[in-house]
């Protein structure tokens, strides 16, 4: 009986081996990294991270529709330099080209007196489109403000002649001039030529000297 027991359990215990031996082994899966869902603020400077986090604001509107017509015809350019002064009206009907210029520059700035003039010449458009007229273009005086006053000052600067000038007489004149008498004219023609004569000997050895060079040359030439 006790043998009969001991078999059957080696038995179960022989199948169970078999049975382990034929299941397959699990694969292992490859464990994948992390990755973060927002970017490594670590990497990021100070100045990139507060970039990041901005949100531009749209230019500030002005409204103008209080003012007619008549009133922003009337209103004057109080920037810059050239046109400063001058009426919406007269930009508007003598220098076209300034018109377009500032149109593209200027259509989306953020000061109240830009977008002041944007508003008129929006409304000096869309007049022109309801009538059918064209706008003439006329183009500026191309000369700066500036060249009358650089004229005005070369006319400071030119001296101002007196009324009457005194007129010397030929013998006053005469005095200031000295003639040398004949003798020492000779002497120092005498001297100039003793001076050439050395110069004049350099002259020639150089010349010389020039001459054998080239010969040289000529002959190294042929003979290559």
């Amino acid at each position: 009986m006790i043998k009969a027991v001991t078999k059957g359990s080696k038995v179960k215990r022989d199948v169970q081996k078999r049975c382990i031996r034929q299941i397959p082994k699990a694969q292992s899966t490859p464990v994948l990294p992390r990755v973060s869902k927002f970017p490594s603020v670590i990497a990021m400077s100070l100045s990139d991270r507060l970039k990041a986090l901005q949100i531009p604001s749209a230019p500030e509107k002005y409204n103008f529709d209080h003012l007619s017509m008549k009133n922003l015809e009337e209103s004057t350019i109080d920037f810059g330099q050239a046109h400063r002064g001058k009426t919406y009206l007269e930009m508007w009907n003598r220098h076209q080209d300034w018109i377009g210029w500032f149109v593209s520059h200027y259509e989306k700035s953020g000061k109240e007196n830009h977008q002041k003039v944007i508003h008129f010449i929006q409304l000096k458009i869309e007049r022109a489109e309801l009538t059918g007229e064209g706008i003439p273009q006329h183009a500026g005086p191309k000369m700066s403000q500036r060249k009358p006053k650089m004229m005005a000052k070369v006319a400071c600067r030119k001296p101002q002649m007196p009324a009457e000038t005194p007129i010397p007489e030929m013998e006053e004149e005469e005095d200031h001039f000295e003639f040398l008498p004949e003798a020492e004219m000779d002497a120092q023609s005498v001297a100039l030529t003793e001076n050439m004569q050395p110069l004049e000997n350099r002259v020639d050895q150089m010349e010389a000297v020039l001459s054998r060079i080239l010969a040289h040359l000529e002959h190294q030439v042929e003979s290559q």
